[in-house]
Formats: C-alpha cells, structure tokens, sequence
C-alpha cells in the first residue's frame, strides 16, 4: 500500500511537468500574428508599447497567471502604433495571438468606431450601446448585451467609472470611451468581435 502510494506520487508529478512542458514545446515554434495589444514588459507588467494588429511574433515561452495564458513573444515586423518594438521582447496574453495566417476577426479599429462622438446614456440604443455592453462584460458585469442602454447597464457604467477614477454620472462620455478604449481586455474584445 505504501509503495502504490509513492508510484501515485511519482506519476502525478510526471504528468503535472509533461503536461506543462508539452504544450509549450508545441507552441515555442512558427510565426505568429497579434490582435492590437500592450506589449508588457512582464506578465501583466507595464505597456512597452501598443503593438499593431496583425504585427507577426515568435513565442519564446508561456507561463500561465491566474487561470491565464501568457506568451513571451519577439516581435519580428514593424508594427505602425510603435516602431520601436520591432525586435523587442514582451508578454502578451495567448487570446491576443492567433497562427501566421490565421484570421484575426475584425471590428472596430479605433474609438469613434467602436463608441461614436455622442455621449450614450440610459435611452440610447445600438451598436454602440452593445460595445459598452461587450466591455462591462469583459470586466465582469453581469449585463446582457442587447443594444439597449437600460437600468442595468446605467449601474454597471457607474460602478465601472468609479473603479477607474472618472466622473461616476452613468454617462458614457469622453473619458469613459477612453477608459474603456484604453484597456487592453475592452479594446481586443470590439476589435476581434465587437459590432
């Protein structure tokens, strides 16, 4: 019974470092294309740069953070927003990158697209309103995203723009549409699949 214990041992750690090692080996090869996102400096460090969508990388390594898969990539194309990241090496998480090739869906590409130039409050209705939605939800409110700017969604825009230091006045304004725009979550979201 003792020694059926320590084979019990010994094999969920072997498996616990194949099943780790594995799938990096598999994903440390090949060019790879990026959604726009902050290059960071380590996992979930500070921005080195917003990298341009579809930007090409190599994986070097992953690590995975709270349930999240992050890639140390090497940028290997000039990328418009920062030039200056061509060659530099970053985290990014592993939702943001897709095979060389591969298509990355695409929505808004900047934040007039994805909010408009009027301020969107309790009545207001459309895609607009339903990339607010998508956003709150990405930050974990409990909303539906049905286009209609409701009760609900008048609490989750209060509730975010108090986490993120704006005017907390239920209307999404200039500098919510930034906050939102400015988060890396948010921005991939309505670009990769937003309305």
């Amino acid at each position: 019974m003792k020694n059926m214990r320590k084979i019990l041992a010994i094999t969920m750690v072997v498996m616990s470092v194949l099943a780790v090692t594995i799938p990096a080996l598999a994903t440390a090869t090949g060019v790879y294309n990026m959604a726009a996102v902050h290059l960071r400096s380590t996992v979930g460090g500070t921005s080195l740069g917003l990298v341009s969508k579809n930007a090409t990388c190599n994986i070097l390594s992953e690590s995975t953070v709270g349930g999240v898969k992050w890639y140390k990539v090497k940028i290997t194309s000039h990328t418009s927003n920062s030039p200056d990241l061509y060659n530099k090496t970053g985290w990014s998480q592993a939702r943001y990158i897709t095979t060389s090739g591969g298509s990355i869906p695409s929505g808004p590409q900047n934040i007039t697209d994805a909010f408009g130039t009027a301020n969107l409050s309790i009545g207001s209705q459309g895609n607009y309103v339903r990339n607010v939605q998508a956003c709150l939800v990405e930050k974990n409110y409990n909303i539906v995203i049905d286009g209609d700017f409701g009760n609900a969604t008048y609490a989750a825009v209060c509730d975010y723009q108090v986490t993120v230091g704006v005017l907390s006045d239920g209307i999404v304004g200039p500098n919510t549409k930034a906050a939102f725009w400015n988060d890396d979550d948010c921005r991939n979201r309505l670009m990769n699949s937003g309305y």
